[in-house]
């Protein structure tokens, strides 16, 4: 054959073809192949190793020089191209197993010297009634596609890194609360202890005093509601009660501690100094705000409170 030509179609002017003597139905494959594969270095060779059509992109790919091109013979531009190869006899290898073996197809990943990463692709072409022609290989550039997944591998083990750092750091920080709160309870604990203590050794023989020296009924209930209210501050009945959805007011938790301690509506009047029906009008809103039936007890209720805290 004479000196490769190319055709003034815009389509097929990248297509270089040495041979004219192929069936029609063959060179109609070869123009589908070309057009579905614009993006890719295409190269066919025949089964005794002729390249029988490649296009431009597979010429500039490999920077295979004219002289071996013209040459038609595949075994030449194989070779022309070993040296680019970091696995030349790999690369060597998959080509000679593939020519022997013309019903496999094939693909693979090859590194260039270069640093260019290609995709290279191989199947055998056939008629329609399954006769053997020869083989297409299709050859891509992924060298951005490589270097995009390494930045991303790369960037998903810092942000691993980070991940298992902070990770540490929060269960650091997470030992050393729980630490803190189980110091905080232990001193909460012991607070109470001597609050409880004190209150039995020092403030209940003094208020046992003063009950033994009140002059009137009024001052005796005072006392006693004194004492209430000091022992209402370790079993945290107020906190139990201030809770609620509605918040008792403080003459309704005054009258609350009273009842607690079994004092009647008359009782609680004289020692708030108030009359017995704004007593009443309290117990009924402390009995709303507690929403209790008529049937439930409000000192039990109070009791019960005070008790499971």
């Amino acid at each position: 054959m004479g000196k490769p030509s190319h055709s003034s179609n815009s389509t097929a002017s990248t297509w270089i073809s040495f041979r004219d003597d192929l069936p029609d139905d063959f060179s109609s494959f070869i123009l589908q192949s070309y057009m579905e594969t614009t993006l890719d270095g295409v190269l066919i060779v025949d089964a005794d190793w002729q390249m029988v059509s490649f296009n431009q992109q597979f010429a500039d790919l490999w920077s295979i020089a004219e002289e071996i091109l013209l040459a038609k013979d595949d075994r030449k531009s194989v070779a022309s191209v070993l040296e680019q190869l970091t696995e030349p006899e790999h690369f060597l290898r998959k080509i000679e197993y593939l020519m022997q073996h013309p019903s496999e197809k094939s693909q693979d990943i090859l590194k260039l010297k270069d640093g260019r990463v290609l995709y290279r692709h191989s199947a055998p072409i056939r008629n329609g009634q399954g006769e053997h022609f020869g083989r297409i290989w299709f050859f891509r550039d992924i060298t951005e596609v490589k270097k995009a997944g390494q930045v991303l591998k790369k960037n998903n083990r810092i942000l691993e890194k980070v991940v298992n750092q902070k990770t540490a750091e929060l269960q650091e920080m997470n030992a050393g609360l729980r630490s803190l709160l189980t110091a905080l309870d232990k001193e909460k604990s012991a607070l109470e202890n001597r609050f409880s203590a004190n209150f039995n050794k020092l403030i209940l023989p003094m208020l046992a005093d003063l009950k033994e020296t009140a002059t009137s009924v009024r001052q005796t209930s005072l006392i006693e509601t004194i004492e209430a209210t000091i022992q209402d501050l370790s079993s945290d009945i107020n906190l139990s009660l201030i809770s609620r959805e509605q918040q008792l007011t403080p003459a309704e938790i005054k009258i609350a501690n009273l009842l607690k301690l079994g004092k009647s509506t008359k009782e609680i009047a004289v020692t708030m100094d108030c009359a017995t029906r704004t007593v009443d009008g309290h117990r009924s809103s402390i009995r709303k705000k507690l929403q209790l039936s008529r049937e439930q007890n409000l000192q039990t209720v109070l009791l019960a409170l005070s008790q499971s805290n």
